[in-house]
Protein backbone atom coordinates (compact mmCIF):
# COMPACT_ATOMS: atom_id res chain seq x y z
CA UNK A 1 0.00 0.00 0.00
CA UNK A 2 1.16 3.29 -0.97
CA UNK A 3 1.45 5.75 1.69
CA UNK A 4 0.75 9.09 1.36
CA UNK A 5 2.80 12.09 1.65
CA UNK A 6 1.81 15.72 2.35
CA UNK A 7 4.26 17.91 0.99
CA UNK A 8 4.84 20.66 3.51
CA UNK A 9 6.08 24.12 2.03
CA UNK A 10 7.46 26.61 4.21
CA UNK A 11 7.24 30.28 2.53
CA UNK A 12 9.06 32.47 5.23
CA UNK A 13 8.66 36.00 5.08
CA UNK A 14 10.33 38.92 7.43
CA UNK A 15 8.88 42.14 7.20
CA UNK A 16 9.96 45.58 8.55
CA UNK A 17 7.70 47.74 9.93
CA UNK A 18 9.09 50.83 9.94
CA UNK A 19 7.09 53.17 12.12
CA UNK A 20 7.28 56.91 11.59
CA UNK A 21 6.50 59.97 14.29
CA UNK A 22 6.98 63.78 13.52
CA UNK A 23 7.52 66.56 16.04
CA UNK A 24 4.50 67.89 13.43
CA UNK A 25 2.28 64.74 13.48
CA UNK A 26 3.45 63.96 10.33
CA UNK A 27 1.98 59.94 9.36
CA UNK A 28 4.21 57.21 9.45
CA UNK A 29 4.88 55.03 7.07
CA UNK A 30 6.15 50.96 6.66
CA UNK A 31 7.94 49.38 4.60
CA UNK A 32 7.34 45.46 3.90
CA UNK A 33 9.47 43.72 1.42
CA UNK A 34 7.82 39.96 0.31
CA UNK A 35 9.52 36.82 -1.21
CA UNK A 36 8.41 37.38 -5.00
CA UNK A 37 8.20 33.14 -5.20
CA UNK A 38 5.13 33.41 -2.29
CA UNK A 39 1.68 32.16 -2.91
CA UNK A 40 0.67 34.44 -0.41
CA UNK A 41 0.80 37.88 -0.03
CA UNK A 42 0.26 40.07 2.77
CA UNK A 43 -1.32 43.45 3.20
CA UNK A 44 -1.58 45.93 6.08
CA UNK A 45 -3.89 48.56 6.88
CA UNK A 46 -2.88 51.12 7.75
CA UNK A 47 -0.27 50.66 5.91
CA UNK A 48 1.80 52.96 7.91
CA UNK A 49 1.44 51.40 11.58
CA UNK A 50 3.02 53.46 14.71
CA UNK A 51 4.17 52.10 17.73
CA UNK A 52 1.43 50.31 19.99
CA UNK A 53 -0.75 50.93 17.15
CA UNK A 54 -3.32 48.26 15.98
CA UNK A 55 -2.87 47.02 12.26
CA UNK A 56 -5.03 44.50 10.35
CA UNK A 57 -2.90 42.04 8.69
CA UNK A 58 -4.43 40.41 5.91
CA UNK A 59 -3.68 37.73 3.50
CA UNK A 60 -4.70 36.93 -0.49
CA UNK A 61 -3.27 34.41 -2.70
CA UNK A 62 -3.80 33.43 -6.58
CA UNK A 63 -3.08 29.79 -6.40
CA UNK A 64 -4.33 28.81 -2.80
CA UNK A 65 -8.12 28.22 -2.32
CA UNK A 66 -8.05 30.69 1.01
CA UNK A 67 -11.51 30.31 1.46
CA UNK A 68 -11.47 26.78 1.76
CA UNK A 69 -8.83 26.56 4.17
CA UNK A 70 -8.35 26.36 7.67
CA UNK A 71 -5.97 29.44 8.86
CA UNK A 72 -4.76 29.94 12.26
CA UNK A 73 -2.85 33.16 13.30
CA UNK A 74 -0.40 33.30 16.10
CA UNK A 75 1.04 36.57 17.49
CA UNK A 76 4.32 36.13 19.52
CA UNK A 77 3.50 32.06 18.88
CA UNK A 78 0.05 32.69 20.76
CA UNK A 79 -2.66 31.67 18.58
CA UNK A 80 -5.17 34.51 18.56
CA UNK A 81 -7.44 33.48 15.52
CA UNK A 82 -8.33 29.97 13.98
CA UNK A 83 -11.24 29.40 11.27
CA UNK A 84 -12.50 28.76 7.95
CA UNK A 85 -11.08 31.66 5.49
CA UNK A 86 -10.44 33.82 8.15
CA UNK A 87 -7.98 36.09 5.77
CA UNK A 88 -7.48 38.95 8.52
CA UNK A 89 -6.67 39.83 11.77
CA UNK A 90 -5.98 42.63 14.08
CA UNK A 91 -2.69 43.45 16.10
CA UNK A 92 -0.83 45.81 17.64
CA UNK A 93 2.30 46.82 16.93
CA UNK A 94 5.38 47.27 19.68
CA UNK A 95 6.73 49.35 21.06
CA UNK A 96 9.86 50.88 19.79
CA UNK A 97 12.85 48.87 18.45
CA UNK A 98 10.60 45.89 20.33
CA UNK A 99 10.04 42.67 18.01
CA UNK A 100 6.52 41.31 17.84
CA UNK A 101 6.34 38.53 15.69
CA UNK A 102 2.94 37.12 13.55
CA UNK A 103 2.97 33.37 12.25
CA UNK A 104 0.02 32.46 9.52
CA UNK A 105 -0.55 28.70 8.52
CA UNK A 106 -2.92 27.97 6.05
CA UNK A 107 -3.77 24.16 6.21
CA UNK A 108 -5.53 23.21 2.70
CA UNK A 109 -6.90 19.37 2.52
CA UNK A 110 -3.61 18.48 0.82
CA UNK A 111 -1.04 21.09 2.12
CA UNK A 112 0.37 23.39 4.60
CA UNK A 113 1.59 26.83 3.96
CA UNK A 114 3.52 28.98 6.78
CA UNK A 115 4.13 32.98 6.94
CA UNK A 116 6.29 34.40 9.18
CA UNK A 117 6.53 37.83 9.76
CA UNK A 118 8.36 40.17 12.34
CA UNK A 119 7.57 43.43 13.47
CA UNK A 120 10.11 46.00 14.19
CA UNK A 121 9.13 49.95 14.49
CA UNK A 122 11.48 52.03 13.98
CA UNK A 123 11.32 55.60 13.69
CA UNK A 124 12.38 59.09 11.88
CA UNK A 125 11.15 62.75 12.84
CA UNK A 126 11.71 65.30 10.85
CA UNK A 127 12.71 68.80 11.97
CA UNK A 128 13.29 72.16 10.63
CA UNK A 129 14.27 75.84 11.29
CA UNK A 130 14.59 78.86 8.54
CA UNK A 131 17.22 81.22 8.07
CA UNK A 132 15.13 84.42 8.96
CA UNK A 133 15.17 87.28 10.97
CA UNK A 134 13.94 87.92 14.31
CA UNK A 135 14.61 89.94 17.17
CA UNK A 136 16.81 89.54 20.38
CA UNK A 137 14.87 87.95 22.88
CA UNK A 138 12.11 86.51 20.38
CA UNK A 139 10.86 83.62 21.91
CA UNK A 140 8.70 81.85 18.96
CA UNK A 141 9.77 79.84 15.74
CA UNK A 142 11.66 81.89 13.06
CA UNK A 143 9.73 80.95 9.80
CA UNK A 144 9.96 79.74 6.88
CA UNK A 145 8.67 82.78 4.05
CA UNK A 146 8.65 83.47 0.66
CA UNK A 147 12.34 82.98 -0.84
CA UNK A 148 14.16 82.32 2.37
CA UNK A 149 16.15 78.97 3.19
CA UNK A 150 14.75 76.58 5.56
CA UNK A 151 17.33 73.40 6.58
CA UNK A 152 15.40 70.30 7.08
CA UNK A 153 17.14 67.58 9.90
CA UNK A 154 16.34 63.83 10.15
CA UNK A 155 16.11 62.54 13.44
CA UNK A 156 15.61 58.68 13.24
CA UNK A 157 15.84 56.16 15.64
CA UNK A 158 16.49 52.94 14.69
CA UNK A 159 17.23 50.01 16.60
CA UNK A 160 19.18 46.56 15.78
CA UNK A 161 20.17 44.06 18.18
CA UNK A 162 18.92 46.15 21.18
CA UNK A 163 21.09 49.04 20.05
CA UNK A 164 20.49 52.24 18.66
CA UNK A 165 21.90 53.01 15.56
CA UNK A 166 23.81 56.93 15.25
CA UNK A 167 22.09 59.25 12.75
CA UNK A 168 25.78 59.75 11.22
CA UNK A 169 26.40 55.80 10.10
CA UNK A 170 22.83 55.76 8.30
CA UNK A 171 22.29 56.63 4.37
CA UNK A 172 19.25 59.51 3.46
CA UNK A 173 17.34 59.66 0.60
CA UNK A 174 15.65 62.74 0.31
CA UNK A 175 12.47 63.73 -1.79
CA UNK A 176 11.09 67.10 -2.41
CA UNK A 177 7.36 67.11 -4.06
CA UNK A 178 8.37 63.58 -5.20
CA UNK A 179 11.67 64.01 -6.81
CA UNK A 180 14.41 62.39 -5.28
CA UNK A 181 17.42 65.18 -4.59
CA UNK A 182 20.30 63.02 -5.83
CA UNK A 183 23.16 65.40 -5.13
CA UNK A 184 21.91 66.08 -1.58
CA UNK A 185 21.47 62.82 -0.61
CA UNK A 186 24.09 60.10 1.10
CA UNK A 187 25.44 58.13 3.84
CA UNK A 188 25.15 60.83 6.91
CA UNK A 189 23.30 63.17 5.16
CA UNK A 190 20.66 64.04 7.72
CA UNK A 191 20.38 67.98 6.27
CA UNK A 192 18.97 69.31 3.51
CA UNK A 193 19.32 72.57 2.82
CA UNK A 194 16.95 74.63 0.58
CA UNK A 195 15.58 77.70 -0.72
CA UNK A 196 11.84 78.66 -1.64
CA UNK A 197 11.59 79.34 -5.53
CA UNK A 198 10.33 82.30 -7.12
CA UNK A 199 7.25 80.54 -7.67
CA UNK A 200 5.62 80.18 -4.00
CA UNK A 201 4.12 77.01 -3.19
CA UNK A 202 4.59 74.71 0.02
CA UNK A 203 7.36 71.92 -0.10
CA UNK A 204 6.52 68.75 0.45
CA UNK A 205 10.13 66.70 1.98
CA UNK A 206 10.33 63.02 2.21
CA UNK A 207 13.31 61.12 3.82
CA UNK A 208 13.87 57.64 3.86
CA UNK A 209 16.80 56.31 6.18
CA UNK A 210 18.75 52.76 5.90
CA UNK A 211 21.21 51.34 7.82
CA UNK A 212 23.81 50.12 4.71
CA UNK A 213 24.33 47.00 6.71
CA UNK A 214 20.85 45.61 7.83
CA UNK A 215 18.68 47.05 5.24
CA UNK A 216 16.63 48.29 8.64
CA UNK A 217 14.95 51.57 7.31
CA UNK A 218 12.65 54.27 8.34
CA UNK A 219 10.13 57.39 6.26
CA UNK A 220 8.58 60.21 7.22
CA UNK A 221 7.20 63.06 5.40
CA UNK A 222 6.60 66.62 6.15
CA UNK A 223 4.62 69.83 4.30
CA UNK A 224 6.09 73.06 4.54
CA UNK A 225 4.23 76.41 3.41
CA UNK A 226 5.83 79.42 3.13
CA UNK A 227 4.43 82.70 4.80
CA UNK A 228 4.44 86.30 3.99
CA UNK A 229 7.14 88.03 6.04
CA UNK A 230 5.92 90.83 8.54
CA UNK A 231 6.96 94.42 9.60
CA UNK A 232 6.13 95.36 13.52
CA UNK A 233 6.95 99.00 14.95
CA UNK A 234 7.78 99.55 18.34
CA UNK A 235 9.38 102.82 20.16
CA UNK A 236 12.80 103.42 20.62
CA UNK A 237 13.15 104.44 23.93
CA UNK A 238 16.38 107.03 24.15
CA UNK A 239 17.26 105.38 28.02
CA UNK A 240 15.50 101.79 27.86
CA UNK A 241 16.31 101.23 24.08
CA UNK A 242 13.51 99.45 21.79
CA UNK A 243 10.35 98.36 24.10
CA UNK A 244 10.21 95.15 22.30
CA UNK A 245 7.02 93.88 24.68
CA UNK A 246 4.68 96.83 23.24
CA UNK A 247 3.53 97.10 19.52
CA UNK A 248 2.88 100.01 18.05
CA UNK A 249 -0.90 99.87 15.84
CA UNK A 250 -3.69 101.68 14.83
CA UNK A 251 -3.10 104.81 16.58
CA UNK A 252 -0.11 106.07 18.59
CA UNK A 253 -0.63 109.32 21.09
CA UNK A 254 1.95 111.62 21.39
CA UNK A 255 2.25 113.61 24.44
CA UNK A 256 6.02 114.85 23.97
CA UNK A 257 8.22 116.67 21.22
CA UNK A 258 9.17 113.48 19.22
CA UNK A 259 8.91 109.82 19.18
CA UNK A 260 11.52 107.57 17.87
CA UNK A 261 9.93 104.54 16.09
CA UNK A 262 12.24 101.61 15.09
CA UNK A 263 10.66 99.00 12.47
CA UNK A 264 11.40 94.98 13.05
CA UNK A 265 11.21 92.83 9.41
CA UNK A 266 10.43 89.58 10.57
CA UNK A 267 10.89 86.38 8.54
CA UNK A 268 12.96 88.52 5.92
CA UNK A 269 16.10 86.35 5.04
CA UNK A 270 18.55 86.48 7.60
CA UNK A 271 21.61 86.79 6.01
CA UNK A 272 19.85 90.22 4.29
CA UNK A 273 18.16 91.36 6.35
CA UNK A 274 20.26 94.45 7.75
CA UNK A 275 21.93 94.71 4.39
CA UNK A 276 21.96 97.42 1.60
CA UNK A 277 19.48 94.89 -0.40
CA UNK A 278 16.75 96.00 2.32
CA UNK A 279 14.96 98.96 1.48
CA UNK A 280 12.91 100.98 4.05
CA UNK A 281 10.61 103.03 2.35
CA UNK A 282 9.10 105.62 4.45
CA UNK A 283 6.54 108.34 4.01
CA UNK A 284 3.75 110.81 6.15
CA UNK A 285 0.74 111.87 4.97
CA UNK A 286 1.36 110.22 1.53
CA UNK A 287 4.26 111.99 0.73
CA UNK A 288 7.50 109.87 0.49
CA UNK A 289 10.22 111.07 3.12
CA UNK A 290 12.92 111.15 0.66
CA UNK A 291 16.38 112.02 2.87
CA UNK A 292 18.57 109.61 1.34
CA UNK A 293 18.57 107.54 4.44
CA UNK A 294 17.66 103.63 4.14
CA UNK A 295 16.82 102.86 7.74
CA UNK A 296 14.51 100.96 9.87
CA UNK A 297 15.06 103.96 12.96
CA UNK A 298 12.79 107.00 12.64
CA UNK A 299 12.61 109.97 14.30
CA UNK A 300 9.49 111.93 14.58
CA UNK A 301 8.77 115.42 16.02
CA UNK A 302 5.99 117.65 16.56
CA UNK A 303 6.81 120.98 14.62
CA UNK A 304 5.82 124.17 16.65
CA UNK A 305 2.75 124.24 18.62
CA UNK A 306 1.00 122.73 15.37
CA UNK A 307 -0.99 119.40 17.06
CA UNK A 308 -3.06 116.83 15.39
CA UNK A 309 -2.52 113.36 13.20
CA UNK A 310 0.01 112.48 11.09
CA UNK A 311 -0.35 109.02 9.03
CA UNK A 312 2.93 106.91 9.06
CA UNK A 313 3.35 104.53 6.21
CA UNK A 314 6.28 102.01 5.52
CA UNK A 315 7.21 99.78 2.94
CA UNK A 316 10.00 97.24 3.02
CA UNK A 317 11.55 95.41 -0.05
CA UNK A 318 14.18 92.66 -0.73
CA UNK A 319 15.87 93.49 -3.64
CA UNK A 320 17.27 90.03 -4.28
CA UNK A 321 13.89 88.67 -3.01
CA UNK A 322 11.10 89.83 -4.62
CA UNK A 323 8.53 87.83 -3.40
CA UNK A 324 9.98 89.41 0.06
CA UNK A 325 8.12 92.74 0.83
CA UNK A 326 5.97 94.38 3.67
CA UNK A 327 4.22 97.09 4.61
CA UNK A 328 3.31 98.68 7.83
CA UNK A 329 0.70 102.48 8.51
CA UNK A 330 0.10 103.77 11.99
CA UNK A 331 -1.15 107.01 12.90
CA UNK A 332 1.22 109.47 15.59
CA UNK A 333 -2.01 111.70 17.52
CA UNK A 334 0.49 114.86 18.20
CA UNK A 335 -1.41 116.16 21.57
CA UNK A 336 -1.64 119.66 22.47
CA UNK A 337 0.34 120.42 25.01
CA UNK A 338 -1.35 120.76 29.01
Amino acid sequence: MMSRFIKISLFNLVVLFIVVSGIFLSPSVVFAQFNESSDVSIGLLPANPAPDQSVQITIESYSINLDSSRISWYVNNKLVRQGTGIKKISTRSGKLGSETTVRIQIDTTTETFTKNITIVPSSVSIVWEARTYTPPFFKGKALFSHQSTIIFMAVPRIMVNGRELEKENLVYTWSKDGTVLGDLNGYGRYTLPLTGSIISRPLSIDVEVTDPNTGFSAFNTIDVAPIEPEIVTYVADPLYGVQYNKVIKGTLPLKGKEVTLTSVPYFFSNAESESASVSYNWSINGNTISDGQNTRTRVFRKVGEVFGTSNIGLTVLQANRLLQFASYNLSIDFLQDQ
